[in-house]
């Protein structure tokens, strides 16, 4: 599992990619532990599953089926996710919606 850490220099590169990455992941489904997406790989060759899992106490856990996520390592397919989920709550949060 790859924790959300912004004091972690690797999970700030992997944010950095992230914000910069034309991909945009895919939600496939929402499973009791979590939501599962989609995220195309850089070169678009592959295909990673991300699975993110808010935890009660408002922290959050991802992992993700690429080489550096499968060694739990921030990687930007799972920041991409939790950029892309969080955008997502901010808006449904926002008045009129």
């Amino acid at each position: 599992m790859i924790r959300v850490d912004f004091s972690d220099e690797r999970w700030l590169r992997a944010m950095q990619k992230a914000v910069t990455s034309p991909v945009t992941p895919e939600l496939r489904e929402v499973k009791p532990l979590g939501r599962v997406y989609a995220v195309s790989s850089s070169s678009g060759e592959d295909t990673y599953l991300v699975v993110l899992q808010p935890l009660p106490d408002g922290r959050t856990l991802l992992s993700c089926n690429c080489p550096a996520g499968t060694h739990d390592r921030p990687c930007w397919h799972a920041a991409l996710v939790w950029l892309t989920w969080s955008r997502e709550a901010v808006e449904k949060a926002s008045p009129g919606h």
